[in-house]
């Protein structure tokens, strides 16, 4: 048994590792604020510098509630009867294989502009710069002209996405972002939205909150296609359960609880149990300051190996969805930005992408990311 000397040895490392790693996590921020800090307060921060500072924050500090946010906030957009029915019509929203490819293809170009270099005209004499971010702008755009879409409606969209998934990082996260996180997350986006083409973009935070409560307040009614999609999309993410035990209801409990109740009652959901209204945001808010973060582990496209067998044996057993694991159906061989969306629009659009992403980039797009 152990006496009380080492009681209280194991006790000073265990406060001495809390209060190191407290200090490392802290130290990034803290980094962050001593070399934007000043050129943020004159109001020069530009569009490149956020992006950096978004890099910190989604890559290192808060990666798994900033996915969890912005899936929030692609599912609150269903909310929006106009956007609703698009979607219905479309019909990319019908089928589970459907539903995988748009989350996995908007995934996939949302993340190359956050993490490739955001580069504008004039601002790099490399005739070889990474023109990736550009290149997938440049497809949602393509693809985004396919529709009918207002500016309004692309205006709550950005919204959304600048503002769901640091909220929830306030909510649930380790620490609440501070103002000049909120501020880069806000540049960065409008940037993008510029390039979108999107008009009337606010001309700050406080007039993008204030536009979203009142456009929100307007146009957030009851539709049948709301409730459609959110049915579904909310079932589809239950796949990945097992079907047994009560686990998916479970879950579905769980997904009801972390939508925000105007936009959970505006697409016809019922309200969860009491039980999971207290339990989960407590179980969110205090799983712990040491998480560090998540590993990657995959050294390949697809498992190898014991790895392999298992996720095998687990689809055999009904315990898992195929779907869920990398294949060539997920393009785990590799893909080119340009060709991402919806199936019917796969072959479609090359050229005019890049064409797209030249303007956008300021010089032609050359050598392994043309065509």
């Amino acid at each position: 048994m152990l006496g009380v000397p080492d009681v209280k040895f194991s006790l000073t490392l265990l406060l001495l590792y809390m209060g190191y790693v407290r200090y490392r996590r802290f130290q990034r921020l803290k980094n962050i604020q001593n070399q934007y800090s000043r050129i943020w307060k004159e109001g020069k921060l530009e569009p490149e510098q956020a992006q950096e500072i978004i890099q910190n924050y989604l890559f290192y500090e808060h990666p798994i509630i900033i996915q969890l946010g912005t899936q929030s906030a692609l599912i609150k957009v269903y909310a929006l009867p106009s956007f609703a029915r698009l979607l219905v019509r479309t019909g990319q929203l019908k089928s589970p294989d459907s539903i995988s490819k748009r989350v996995a293809d908007t995934a996939t170009l949302i993340a190359t502009w956050l993490s490739c270099p955001l580069i504008r005209p004039g601002t790099s004499s490399d005739p070889d710069s990474d023109p990736r971010g550009a290149i997938a702008v440049a497809r949602v755009n393509y693809l985004h002209r396919k529709y009918k879409i207002s500016n309004d409606d692309f205006l709550y969209n950005l919204g959304l996405f600048i503002q769901e998934p640091l909220d929830w990082v306030a909510r649930y996260d380790w620490r609440r972002p501070d103002d000049l996180e909120r501020d880069a997350t806000f540049i960065f986006w409008k940037e993008i939205g510029m390039r979108m083409g999107i008009q009337n973009i606010w001309g700050d935070r406080k007039e993008m909150v204030e536009w979203i409560k009142e456009y929100e307040n307007l146009h957030l009614v009851p539709s049948s296609d709301s409730e459609i999609l959110a049915n579904t999309t909310i079932s589809f993410f239950l796949r990945r359960f097992p079907a047994v035990l009560g686990i998916r209801p479970f879950f579905r409990n769980i997904a009801l609880t972390l939508l925000a109740d105007r936009h959970r009652t505006t697409m016809g959901l019922p309200d969860p149990p009491r039980i999971f209204r207290i339990a989960i945001p407590l179980i969110l808010k205090f799983r712990g300051p040491g998480l560090i973060g998540a590993v990657v582990d995959a050294l390949f496209p697809e498992s190898q190996g014991l790895r392999r067998l298992w996720e095998k044996t687990l689809v055999r057993l009904n315990l898992a969805n195929p779907d869920k694991f990398p294949g060539p159906k997920w393009k785990s061989q590799g893909y080119r930005l340009e060709e991402l969306g919806p199936i019917e629009f796969e072959n479609q659009g090359h050229e005019e992408v890049l064409e797209m992403a030249a303007k956008l980039q300021g010089c032609p797009i050359k050598g392994q990311w043309g065509i």
